[in-house]
């Protein structure tokens, strides 16, 4: 290509972002009356189908803030990354995987909410961790925990006695704040005094990237549905898709690595407590809650929805000119004819029930009044 060349190509590309662009597409596309333009070779009508309801059409801000939501090179750009080897039924069939997997991943992150909650059964249910005290020397177990996001629930067994004289058998939940106020009663058992405040010091933002983690799935749920169709597809829906879920992916990768380093590394994996003159060995058997597991399946279903979202190109119509203007000239109309349809058939509505009123009162007045 020569300089001259590359100068008019230039100064087309500057002229196309420059001038006010049509917009009838993405105004369709937010009304639910979008149609594909070009319709693809051997598609048949399912081709303009439409989401199933009004919350899967684009945004109305798209279409007034086209210039900065959709029609500028980046989201152009992005919009083109992909496989132009999906037809309508392999796309659907892909997305609708992408639309599972992020019904699965928001279902394991509510789940994992309930880690938040103080009462004994959500924590051992939902706990980041799981670990079971005994003493090796007597095969002797002393305690089940649970580990949750605001507090520990703890299953005393008789074994407890032998270290605690004050133990109360049964169950019992603690919370962060007050680890503290146990520094007396059997936490050194657990961890170290001076690491008391710990947990709760990590607790409020843990607490913040699940549930952060857990909303940020249903817009992505939303946007694959969308997607679903392409004469409702546009180049912002599959970026903020793919931004979203990766701002989800990390909150949930933050409350792992969070909970991890901030607060169960501080309990023990072996300790000592003083029986007497003697020290007895207490070891702990830690594992994974269900709660931690739940977070650690559900990033790698988003990682999963990341990846389809970028696999599939939107409509060339949402990145090319030429199309835009076609489909401009051919439904750009609609919406003004539509009006008039509307206003008319009003009208005439309202005509026929002024002379329905009009023949039944002529009716009750009757011939000779």
């Amino acid at each position: 290509m020569t300089k001259q060349e590359e100068t008019e190509k230039t100064g087309a590309d500057e002229d196309i972002y420059s001038t006010p662009r049509p917009k009838a597409y993405i105004l369709h596309r937010t009304n639910g009356k979008g149609r594909s333009h070009p319709v693809p070779d051997g598609e048949g009508d399912d081709i303009d189908r439409k989401p199933p309801c009004f919350v899967c059409y684009i945004p109305a801000p798209v279409y007034h803030l086209a210039a900065i939501l959709e029609q500028n090179k980046f989201c152009e750009a992005f919009g083109r990354i992909g496989s132009k080897n999906f037809n309508y039924q392999k796309r659907r069939e892909l997305l609708l995987f992408g639309v599972a997997a992020n019904v699965i991943s928001f279902l394991l992150s509510l789940f994992a909410c309930l880690s938040i909650s103080l009462k004994f059964n959500h924590i051992v249910a939902a706990g980041f961790s799981k670990g079971f005290a005994y003493i090796p020397s007597a095969d002797l177990p002393t305690s089940g925990i649970w580990i949750g996001l605001r507090g520990v629930a703890i299953r005393n067994f008789q074994g407890q006695a032998v270290i605690n004289d004050s133990y109360v058998e049964g169950d019992q939940v603690i919370e962060f704040d007050s680890f503290c106020d146990y520094v007396d009663e059997g936490l050194p058992t657990y961890m170290d005094p001076d690491d008391c405040d710990s947990c709760a010091e990590a607790s409020s933002g843990l607490i913040t990237a699940v549930i952060m983690a857990t909303v940020l799935t249903l817009p992505n749920i939303f946007t694959d549905i969308l997607r679903m169709y392409p004469n409702y597809d546009l180049n912002c829906q599959k970026f903020f898709g793919s931004i979203l879920n990766l701002a989800s992916a990390a909150s949930s990768l933050y409350a792992y690595r969070g909970y991890a380093d901030l607060c169960f590394k501080k309990f023990y994996a072996e300790g000592q407590v003083s029986e007497g003159e003697s020290m007895l060995e207490v070891m702990f058997k830690w594992r994974p809650g269900n709660g931690l597991i739940c977070i650690i399946v559900a990033t790698i279903l988003k990682g999963i929805d990341i990846i389809i979202m970028l696999m599939i190109p939107t409509p060339d119509i949402a990145h090319k000119r030429s199309l835009q203007e076609s489909y401009e000239v051919l439904y750009g109309g609609d919406e003004d004819s539509a009006a008039d349809e509307d206003i008319a058939a009003k009208a005439i509505a309202s005509a026929n029930a002024e002379k329905e009123a009009a023949d039944y009162s002529s009716r009750e007045l009757g011939p000779d009044e």
